[in-house]
């Protein structure tokens, strides 16, 4: 019993590996193109989407964003469904509104977030902005009765 909770233990341990502020640098780099850093702030594109990670190690926390449009030239319609499916489609990603824009964006502490969550998380605010105004989905997921 004491080795089948080892066991248990360290597959849980090891799954629970933090992501290090370098470690994100390093998968922005092996995904991302034209990747531009100045100090806790790096620029990007993903699959031809632009991207932006700021991260605060002080305050463990990390924001991966990317303007989509300029809200005054958005309806109401448009950016209602875009709340809806905040709920339903983006998955981890988020649609936002600051600075007079609509943003995709996912926001995160730093030492819960796994690489394998951050590279998804990529991926989803890249596609979140690819979709606004038609699919608003953030991958294939969405969730049922939807």
């Amino acid at each position: 019993m004491r080795f089948i909770f080892t066991l248990l233990f360290a597959f849980f341990a090891a799954q629970s590996h933090a992501i290090t502020t370098q470690e994100m640098l390093d998968t922005v780099l092996e995904v991302g193109e034209d990747v531009s850093q100045d100090g806790n702030t790096v620029r990007f594109k993903y699959r031809g989407v632009g991207l932006f990670l700021v991260f605060d190690e002080g305050a463990d926390r990390m924001r991966l964003m990317s303007p989509i449009v300029r809200v005054d030239t958005v309806d109401n319609v448009t950016l209602f469904n875009a709340l809806e499916a905040n709920y339903h489609s983006v998955l981890d990603a988020r649609y936002a509104v600051s600075n007079d824009m609509v943003w995709s964006a996912f926001m995160h502490p730093l030492k819960d977030l796994s690489t394998d969550l951050f590279k998804s998380a990529i991926s989803q605010v890249a596609i979140a902005n690819a979709t606004f105004g038609n699919e608003f989905t953030g991958g294939e997921l969405v969730f049922p009765n939807r």
